[in-house]
């Protein structure tokens, strides 16, 4: 097992190399720790390699007016929002059936994938 120092480096289904900080993990398991259990996740490494898997392989992408990118990946009845800005992951959280309809009609403008 090994610890997120500073970033690591992940490609996105077009290639596209997209970063992922240990800041990222900590505000995740801090604030959205739902997250862990739907991904299966446990640890540091297990985060990493489970939201490189929705980057590199989601169900669809979205992007907004500002460029940010909203890679979704559907698990079960919930999605997987992995929230990209600037080849920077932002934040990972999840959403409901609901919530997914209204942002798709009402914030992400444009369907990428």
């Amino acid at each position: 097992m090994w610890c997120l120092t500073v970033s690591v480096r992940v490609k996105d289904f077009r290639g596209v190399e997209i970063e992922v900080s240990s800041t990222l993990y900590f505000h995740v398991k801090k604030r959205h720790l739902d997250v862990f259990k739907v991904l299966g996740a446990s640890d540091e490494n297990s985060f990493v390699q489970a939201v490189g898997k929705v980057v590199r392989g989601p169900n669809e992408v979205y992007s907004d007016g500002a460029g940010t990118l909203y890679y979704l990946c559907k698990v079960n009845d919930l999605y997987v929002n992995v929230i990209v800005f600037k080849n920077s992951i932002k934040t990972v959280y999840l959403l409901s059936l609901r919530s997914y309809r209204r942002m798709r009609f009402k914030k992400w403008l444009f369907k990428i994938y």
